[in-house]
């Protein structure tokens, strides 16, 4: 209870927004009942962060934003203790049209172990709440992609000039409303098939180049390895799985992440991934880390092992000079607003 937080959500701005069928609750009201009931997953603790990945699937266009003598770092932390209790809270609020709620929250003290903090601190680290009001975009492998995000409004987008005809440019779009695809500015029908594929790598490159934003998502489980030293610097382990539930089709690979226990950047990233013929796994380590505007970036040095290996060998592989040299993950000419 060291800083004083004020924040507000609300299910949409000035314009109308569903309340979805009679005798039902509304859309956001769904979204906020499934947000609370989940008890924050396995650690027990629901961040406004996280609140905030459940609201978005609303499609309202909730808002979210501090105000009053809010103090930078500061954060609500919500821990459900009765769901039913909830739920005859939005069976009342059915029938008011104005309403303010008050709510006394129950906050828990954070050991160092916790990693629901850890990634936390991660995130403020990287820029916070700049991520929720912002326009990013950056080259990457000879495509343009852009990341715009208003409270719960969101847009991911891939531009790049058609490599069996240069004479169309491709304008791939994935927001709150699904998947578009548009081929100099006319929109075209996708079958669901490829706009499925199109969605996934579309999402890949955003998710890894706005991280850590990412790992407060609904679907994360977050678990405390310990901690570990890798080139003299001393790191938190953290391990990321994905509920199959809205952990989109790759929900059954797993993460770990390297937290540089002094800054809480992330040195080092390892995931486990499908592949035609089994399992596939790769190590990340960063560099050229850099803040635009706020926010925080970095690329990568991709290593890949030898041979059949478990994700746990990848770290002492790395130490001792075993992992081979893939490629390097660099983004150019970012530019965030």
């Amino acid at each position: 209870m060291q800083f004083k937080t004020r924040k507000y959500i609300t299910s949409g701005g000035k314009e109308y927004v569903s309340d979805g069928v009679a005798g039902s609750h509304s859309p956001f009201a769904n979204q906020l009942i499934a947000a609370l009931d989940s008890q924050g997953s396995t650690d027990g603790l629901l961040t406004l962060s996280e609140l905030m990945t459940y609201l978005e699937k609303s499609k309202t266009a909730p808002q979210f934003e501090k105000f009053g003598s809010k103090k930078q770092g500061s954060e609500f932390v919500f821990v459900v203790k009765c769901a039913i209790f909830v739920r005859l809270i939005f069976f009342i609020m059915k029938f008011i049209y104005l309403f303010t709620v008050v709510a006394f929250l129950s906050l828990i003290g954070c050991s160092e172990n916790n990693p629901q903090r850890i990634v936390d601190n991660v995130i403020a680290a990287a820029g916070g709440e700049k991520y929720l009001h912002s326009t990013i975009e950056f080259d990457f492998r000879g495509r343009h992609y852009v990341g715009k995000r208003d409270g719960g409004k969101f847009s991911y987008e891939r531009i790049f000039k058609n490599e069996k005809d240069s004479t169309q440019t491709i304008h791939d779009i994935v927001s709150n409303d699904g998947f578009k695809r548009f081929i100099n500015d006319t929109l075209t029908t996708v079958p669901d098939s490829m706009a499925v594929k199109y969605t996934s790598s579309v999402n890949s490159v955003l998710y890894f180049a706005l991280l850590p934003y990412g790992l407060n998502d609904a679907p994360v489980n977050k678990k405390f390895l310990g901690e570990t030293t890798i080139d003299d610097k001393t790191y938190y382990k953290i391990e990321i799985t994905f509920n199959k539930e809205g952990g989109g089709e790759d929900h059954d690979d797993r993460f770990v992440y390297w937290i540089n226990t002094s800054d809480y950047t992330i040195g080092f990233l390892a995931y486990s991934y499908a592949e035609e013929y089994g399992i596939g796994y790769r190590l990340r380590k960063a560099y050229n880390s850099r803040k635009v505007n706020g926010i925080l970036f970095s690329d990568y040095i991709n290593y890949a092992p030898n041979g059949k290996i478990l994700l746990e060998d990848l770290e002492g592989l790395y130490k001792k000079n075993e992992l081979k040299e893939l490629s390097k993950i660099e983004n150019t000419n970012i530019r965030v607003e």
